[in-house]
């Protein structure tokens, strides 16, 4: 099996992922590029819920999906911002609705255009043919989308200092504290259409030493805040093939540490092609914790510098959010973590009512056919609706239907990371009454990263056979 990737053919449009209005109707994607990873919605009349509570309960890697950024596909005319793009740029279609982790508005994401441009083409809500463009609208302006060997590339239009009159005069125009590393350096920042301060250390153990759960201090820090890079040229900087390079770890505002951020890489070859002064390459490659991108310097059609983004950009897996209702508990006390072979875990389990396990089996057999017998595990949760993106085997081969209905109870166990999502393999749970979410995940076929479902189906398997031989026996 293989990811579903940009380079791979486009997925047919999944009768799972598309279409939003109540909370506990939305289903959304998961995708990523490059390891910063996305939640994504088509709505295209822009009337499903993005307020900042919303967006970081499901971006919350521990009591929701879990992503770096929200992403709703919205068509332009339906929300201002996009209006005003058609005005000039009427081929603008769809709008990128992009929110931070935290519900933040941001102008836009490098990486997220690629997943976004992708994620719209298996909708089969828009077209890319080859040697053409994709105009994707938002905050930033609009974005030009068009295929490239290793994915997708963006055009993310001119690139300039955030200060110009120091940046010009020094080289830098700001001062950064970082964790981990004894003295404020010295940076640049830098607008992609969002802001930048890009640091330059010289050894890989100063990239390594610092620390990035926190925003480090920036002074001064540009207006609407701001991303901050850290980056290590390579030694050489300039390879035998022309091209510069770069290792690269990043802060993103209202998200924290990311495996990548797109934009930042582009402003980290913007500042370190400035420092190299005269002769330094258009092209570069950025290495960050999730891999590789490029990065390309050209003309403009408006005569000022462009930059080109590229990489791949690859759809996870379809979920659709169901709002649970109460599930009768003995107390308070915290659930007993089972583990997802042996089972165990509280004595005194928590069944779910007959209306719920009736609502999940039939939840599970409407999806059977596209999602090939996976089907959802409930969880409650101690407070407020939340999400849970959860999986387990429907019904085993072999297995008494009674496992089925056991899977359907409440549960709550050991999350297992699964292809970038916290999966809650279990049978048992202690919790008071209270309401949640559940989201039932439908792999995209022919993906590597699932492979793991099928040691869980064998686990599976294995338990329900020790069921049914303890039931034979009197156990």
């Amino acid at each position: 099996m293989t990811d579903t990737t940009a380079a791979a053919s486009v997925p047919a449009p999944s009768s799972t992922a598309g279409g939003a209005g109540r909370a506990g109707d939305l289903s959304f994607t998961k995708g990523h590029g490059t390891g910063n990873d996305f939640v994504l919605v088509l709505d295209p009349e822009g009337t499903g819920p993005a307020d900042p509570a919303f967006v970081a309960s499901v971006c919350d890697r521990h009591r929701g999906v879990g992503a770096d950024g929200y992403i709703r596909a919205v068509r332009s005319a339906a929300l201002p911002e996009g209006r005003a793009l058609l005005q000039t740029e009427p081929d603008a279609e769809w709008f990128m609705d992009y929110r931070n982790a935290d519900g933040s508005l941001s102008e836009m994401c490098g990486n997220g255009v690629r997943v976004f441009a992708h994620y719209l083409l298996a909708q089969g809500v828009a077209e890319l043919p080859e040697g053409g463009g994709l105009a994707i609208g938002t905050r930033a302006g609009v974005k030009r989308v068009t295929r490239s060997g290793d994915g997708y590339a963006v055009d993310m239009g001119p690139w300039e200092f955030v200060f110009p009159e120091a940046a010009l005069a020094r080289g830098t125009d700001s001062l950064v504290d970082i964790g981990g590393l004894a003295v404020d350096r010295p940076a640049l920042s830098v607008s992609m259409g969002n802001p930048h301060t890009v640091v330059a250390l010289a050894e890989y153990a100063g990239l390594e030493r610092s620390e990035l759960p926190r925003p480090p201090a920036v002074r001064p820090l540009p207006p609407e805040g701001t991303n901050v890079e850290l980056v290590v040229p390579a030694d050489p900087l300039v390879g035998d093939d022309g091209v510069g390079r770069l290792t690269l770890r990043v802060h993103e505002r209202g998200v924290g540490e990311t495996q990548s951020c797109g934009t930042g890489a582009c402003a980290a070859a913007a500042a370190t092609r400035y420092w190299a002064g005269g002769g330094a390459p258009s092209r570069w490659l950025v290495t960050v914790p999730g891999g590789v991108v490029g990065v390309t310097f050209f003309a403009g059609p408006e005569g000022r510098e462009h930059v080109q983004l590229s990489g791949p950009a690859v759809l996870v897996a379809d979920g659709v959010p169901r709002r649970a209702r109460s599930c009768a508990g003995p107390g308070p006390r915290r659930p007993r973590l089972a583990h997802p072979r042996t089972g165990g875990g509280s004595g005194q389990e928590a069944r779910c009512t007959s209306r719920i396990r009736k609502d999940l089996e039939v939840s599970a057999r409407r999806t059977e056919k596209s999602s090939g017998r996976v089907s959802a595990s409930h969880r409650c949760s101690e407070s407020a609706p939340r999400f849970f993106c959860t999986t387990s085997q429907a019904r085993p081969p072999r297995a008494r239907r009674g496992t089925q209905r056991s899977s359907s109870a409440c549960s709550s166990g050991l999350p297992i990371r699964i292809g970038g999502f916290d999966q809650i393999v279990s049978n048992s749970c202690s919790a008071p009454t209270a309401s949640g979410v559940v989201a039932v995940m439908f792999p995209r076929p022919r993906r590597a990263a699932f492979s793991v479902v099928t040691a869980m189906h064998r686990s599976f398997t294995s338990t329900a056979r020790t069921s049914a031989s303890g039931a034979r026996s009197g156990g």
